[in-house]
């Protein structure tokens, strides 16, 4: 899997040049990348998806696909035969597929290319951002502290959002993919 951030992007978040990390930051780096990937519930990094739907109840004009935005159609293969995808109108954004004189029928086999980046250079700088805080959470060893107090002693928490910190969460939240 390609990951979000680089190391060299991360090591310059955290102003050091020190290799002693390297091995952690990019077991980090390919976690944290997975997990935000998860999170949001699309990829960010585009990949190639063969995506199977089924009309045996009725036909449909339209249908939509669970990835978006879509990159490109690659084939649209119906009942074991291809559709000219010339014949077929994409809103890439939203994923939905249209046929201009024909109905989706049966089984429907869509092979295509979706994401948000072709590579970790074109992800959004605030993607990057939320992997490298998320990062620093995990590397911190105060990570789960929130303020609290009992006579002298205190003591604070971090804001955390199932496991990443508030702001990252925040972030990835804008990205979240909804099924409707």
């Amino acid at each position: 899997m390609a990951t979000l951030i680089t190391l060299e992007e991360v090591k310059q978040y955290f102003e050091t040049e020190d290799n002693a990390r390297d091995g952690i930051l990019n077991a980090l780096i390919q976690s944290v990348s997975s997990a935000a990937e998860v999170f949001t519930g699309r990829f960010i990094i585009n990949r190639v998806i063969d995506e199977e739907l089924h009309f045996f109840e009725r036909a449909e004009r339209s249908l939509r696909l669970n990835f978006y935005p879509v990159k490109q159609i690659i084939k649209i293969i119906q009942n074991g035969q291809e559709v000219d995808i010339a014949q077929i109108t994409a809103d890439k954004e939203s994923g939905i597929l249209r046929r201009h004189y024909d109905s989706f029928s049966g089984a429907v086999l869509v092979t295509y290319e979706a994401g948000l980046s072709g590579d970790t250079a074109g992800v959004p700088q605030d993607i990057k951002l939320a992997c490298a805080q998320w990062i620093k959470y995990f590397l911190s060893s105060d990570a789960a502290v929130k303020s609290e107090s009992l006579g002298d002693y205190s003591v604070s928490y971090a804001e955390l959002c199932g496991g990443m910190p508030a702001q990252a969460a925040a972030v990835l939240e804008k990205y979240k993919r909804y099924n409707v």
